[in-house]
């Protein structure tokens, strides 16, 4: 039988004058329904806070369910009508095929590398490029 690894969450923020502001959310384990009502609740309470630029570091993340894929859906949404962006870094294999079968790679810009993400923060625009992270997650 396997084990289902909870879902853990770690922030942390960078202020500004260090490419700041903004805010690295690390998330581990495995993203599920489960999960979904704390997982929105906290990325609610994160996009709120003056001027964060949320990036989500998925390299620890084994797994996600369509929850989850809708969570990070609705919290670009959220942070766009707050002027705020909203930007994924490092899915695992698995991971990144459930953003891309829930369209989410069209929505939110998904970098390979938390560093690609913290160096694109400042410069990203609305009507940047969207496209999937390159490598081949089949």
């Amino acid at each position: 039988m396997n084990e289902v690894s909870p879902l853990e969450i770690s922030v942390r923020e960078i202020k500004p004058g260090t490419g700041g502001p903004y805010v690295i959310v690390s998330v581990s384990g495995q993203a599920g329904v489960e999960d979904s009502a704390g997982f929105r609740q906290l990325l609610k309470v994160r996009a709120g806070r003056d001027g964060a630029r949320m990036i989500i570091d998925l390299s620890r993340l084994s797994s996600m369910d369509w929850w989850a894929a809708l969570i990070l859906l609705w919290m670009a949404r959220v942070m766009h009508r707050r002027g705020r962006r909203l930007l994924l870094a490092a899915p695992r294999p698995a991971v990144a095929r459930m953003l891309r079968s829930a369209g989410a790679h069209q929505v939110i810009p998904v970098y390979e590398t938390v560093q690609q993400a913290t160096s694109a923060v400042p410069a990203f625009q609305p009507s940047g490029d969207r496209s999937f992270i390159s490598r081949d997650t089949r």
